[in-house]
C-alpha cells in the first residue's frame, strides 16, 4: 500500500482521490481473487460486478496509472533483505498467457511452449518478459518474488503485398522487439532502479535460458551485472589472445580454439569437482568442470567468459529402480 501512495503521488491531476481508492481496491482484491486474476474477477472479489466497470478500465487503458512502477517497492523488500553487498540474483525468461479474443492487445499465434517435443502446438497467447529476484530462505534455498514484468508483443508481419519500406520498418520493429533485446533492456531498467536507491555497490547477477545467450543480449548488459546462461553443446569456444611481442600485424581478439562444452565434458584429462546446491527441494552434489578465461565470437572480445559443465545428475523412479540420468548442462558465464 505504501508503494501504491507513493505512485498515485507522482500522478497528480483531478481525479486522483478516487484513483487511489481504486486501485488500492484492485490490489487488495488480488490478494482475495479466486481462479484467474483477471480484472473481471478482481472486480468480482471487490463486490463491484454489478457497478459500472468504465472506470476501472479506463484507469489502465488510458495509462492513468504505471502498473510496473508497482513493484518498486518489492524490489527495495528484496535488496534490503540480503547481507552487505551480497548479489541481488535474478532470474529472466519470457512467459506466453493464452488469449481468445479476436481483439486483445499484442495477442498473436505462437508456439506452444508446453506442447510435446514430437509435436508443434499453436496457441493464442500474449508474450510477456519477467524478472524475479532471489529472496534468501536460510537453508541453502530461495524463493522467486517478480521483480518487473513486462509486455513484449511481437510486431505482425505484412501481407503479401506490402512495399518495400514497410518489410523495413517489419524488420527494425522485429529487432527492438526481439527477447534478447527485451531481456536486456529490463536488466539495465532494473540496474538503473538499484543505483538510484542507492545500491550501485550490489552486484546484479541474471541467470537465463539459451534463447538469451546470444550476441544482442550479452553485449547489452548493464555495468556490474553478470549473466549466466545455457549454451550449446557444440560452440566454438577460444582462449585469450597471447602477448604480441614478434607478431606482425594488429593485436588478436581471439586466441587458439578451446574444447567445445561436449568435448570438455568427455576429456578424461580434466577431473570433475564435486559442488554442493540445493535444487528440487533439497540439497544435492554435482559433479562439474570448468574451463576460464574463455572468449566467444557473439559476446565479443570486451567478455571474458567462463565454461561450466554440469554431469547429469542421477535419480531412481522408485527405491529399486535402476538408475536414471538427466541431461547434462553447459553453462557460459560473464564473469
Amino acid at each position: 500500500l505504501a508503494g501504491i501512495e507513493g505512485l498515485l503521488n507522482r500522478c497528480p491531476g483531478p481525479g486522483g482521490e478516487r484513483r487511489r481508492g481504486r486501485l488500492r481496491r484492485h490490489v487488495l482484491s488480488q490478494l482475495l481473487c479466486l481462479g484467474r486474476h483477471t480484472l473481471t474477477g478482481v472486480l468480482g472479489a471487490s463486490g463491484r460486478l454489478f457497478c459500472d466497470w468504465s472506470a476501472d478500465y479506463r484507469m489502465y487503458a488510458r495509462r492513468r496509472i504505471e502498473p510496473a512502477d508497482l513493484f518498486t517497492p518489492v524490489r527495495q523488500a528484496v535488496t534490503a533483505a540480503l547481507a552487505g553487498v551480497s548479489p541481488l540474483v535474478t532470474a529472466l525468461d519470457d512467459t506466453r498467457l493464452p488469449k481468445t479474443g479476436r481483439k486483445t492487445c499484442g495477442a498473436s499465434y505462437t508456439r506452444d511452449p508446453l506442447g510435446p517435443p514430437f509435436h508443434v502446438n499453436i496457441i493464442k497467447a500474449q508474450r510477456f518478459v519477467q524478472v524475479s529476484a532471489a529472496c534468501p530462505a536460510g537453508n541453502g534455498a530461495a524463493r522467486m518474488i517478480p521483480v518487473d514484468f513486462v509486455h513484449a508483443p511481437a510486431p505482425q508481419k505484412p501481407g503479401p503485398g506490402a512495399d518495400g519500406d514497410a518489410r523495413k520498418r517489419f524488420r527494425e520493429t522485429r529487432r527492438e522487439t526481439a527477447l534478447p533485446k527485451i531481456g536486456s533492456d529490463r536488466l539495465n531498467a532494473l540496474r538503473c532502479a538499484m543505483d538510484r536507491d542507492g545500491q550501485k555497490d550490489r552486484p546484479l547477477w541474471a541467470a537465463v535460458d539459451g534463447g538469451y545467450t546470444n550476441r544482442t543480449f550479452i553485449k547489452g548488459l548493464p555495468a556490474r551485472t553478470v549473466a549466466v546462461g545455457r549454451i550449446r553443446a557444440d560452440a566454438k569456444l577460444y582462449g585469450t589472445p597471447g602477448p604480441a611481442e614478434g607478431r606482425a600485424g594488429r593485436r588478436r581478439d581471439y586466441g587458439e580454439r578451446a574444447p567445445t562444452p561436449e568435448q570438455l565434458r568427455t576429456d578424461a584429462s580434466v577431473p570433475w569437482t564435486p559442488v554442493g546446491a540445493f535444487a528440487a527441494g533439497k540439497a544435492h552434489t554435482f559433479r562439474i568442470k570448468t574451463l576460464a578465461p574463455l572468449r566467444w565470437r557473439p559476446a565479443g572480445k570486451e567478455h571474458d567468459l567462463r565454461l561450466i559443465v554440469i554431469a547429469p545428475l542421477g535419480y531412481r523412479l522408485t527405491k529399486g529402480s535402476k538408475m536414471l540420468y538427466r541431461k547434462p548442462a553447459f553453462l557460459i558465464c560473464t564473469d
